[in-house]
């Protein structure tokens, strides 16, 4: 992939944005896991699906200069956005529930921006997903003993 068309660049910058907001919240998720659970099965599989989904995001770009190139923090017209969730997250439940909806719902955009792009990717979003719905149960559980 040579120097991004303007549609390009546009799907790499929403690209780049949902690989953040699944890293970040995978990287919370991995936090509590580790630190409140002291689970080191659970929080070497979150740091690989993390590391994992950076990697796919750099792959499909192209290059780290075009996903980079790509980004626009300051013009972002969804920056000053903000939800209202913020007393969940008073507890490592109300952590674990807001950061999995993060990652869920970035790596759901991913499968789909990346569909038309590279099949295999798009599989692999959605299969991560699925084992990130399976992982909450099992972490929500383990925080409730």
């Amino acid at each position: 992939m040579g120097e991004p068309r303007e549609e390009e660049q546009r799907l790499l910058r929403a690209m780049d944005a949902n690989s953040n907001r699944v890293s970040e919240g995978m990287r919370v998720l991995e936090e509590v896991v580790r630190f409140v659970l002291d689970d080191r099965h659970l929080t070497e599989r979150l740091k690989e699906m993390r590391h994992l989904v950076r990697e796919r995001t750099l792959q499909m770009s192209g290059s780290l200069s075009n996903l980079l190139g790509s980004r626009d923090s300051n013009g972002d017209v969804g920056r000053e956005l903000s939800t209202r969730d913020s007393l969940e997250r008073q507890s490592a439940s109300g952590l674990v529930a807001a950061n999995m909806k993060r990652a869920q719902e970035g790596l759901r955009v991913l499968e789909e921006l990346s569909a038309s792009l590279d099949r295999e990717s798009s599989t692999l979003f959605k299969e991560l997903r699925f084992e990130l719905y399976s992982m909450e149960k099992e972490i929500v559980a383990k925080l409730h003993h």
